[in-house]
């Protein structure tokens, strides 16, 4: 995973709707903003159970619980 700045693996399990992230393994890189900003936002969404759903070429997911960044979705898009 490279969420921002820093780079790092985890595992996960999945159902028909939802994948549950272990906890994410990081680098420890100092990062400047916005980089951090994104990352913290970024990881906030990738942790425990996370609902997912294919729509076209973009990748849906949304956080079931959220911690600090106040994020509560990522889209990921295939280009």
């Amino acid at each position: 995973v490279h969420p921002g700045c820093n780079t790092g693996s985890g595992g996960y399990t999945t159902t028909d709707t939802t994948i549950a992230f272990e906890p994410i393994a990081l680098t420890a890189m100092a990062c400047g903003d916005p980089q951090s900003q994104v990352e913290s936002a970024v990881l906030g969404v990738l942790q425990g159970d996370v609902m997912f759903s294919i729509d076209g070429e973009s990748l849906v997911l949304t956080a079931q619980k959220v911690s600090g960044s106040g994020a509560t979705g990522l889209v990921y898009r295939i280009s």
